[in-house]
């Protein structure tokens, strides 16, 4: 078994090469909710205050922002993995046995 802060350098690869993946996915999705606030018939300055709102709250997302350290990766991971920013089949794939992420 591993220290808490440690992890196998295969996962920590791993997770380097797939964060920016998971966050271009997310923020595709984001892309696509702003949009619909946009076409909504609401007037344009309500569009424009709920567009500005939920920007600044989604800056703050997990799924935009990552800290990439291995001491948090574990954290980062569990808040990516609670958002849906990852495929049901990527979880499988995690290392349970080396890393206790989850």
């Amino acid at each position: 078994m591993y220290p808490q802060n440690t992890c196998l350098e295969s996962d920590w690869k791993l997770f380097r090469k797939r964060v920016p993946v998971w966050q271009e996915r997310y923020m595709g999705r984001l892309i696509e909710e702003y949009r619909s606030i946009m076409e909504s018939e609401e007037s344009s300055s309500e569009k424009f205050w709920a567009l500005e709102k939920r920007i600044r709250q989604d800056k703050k997302s997990p799924g935009v922002i990552v800290d990439m350290r291995r001491s948090t990766m574990r954290l980062e991971l569990m808040q990516i993995l609670f958002r849906r920013n990852i495929q049901q089949k990527l979880q499988r794939r995690i290392h349970y046995e080396n890393c206790s992420y989850l």
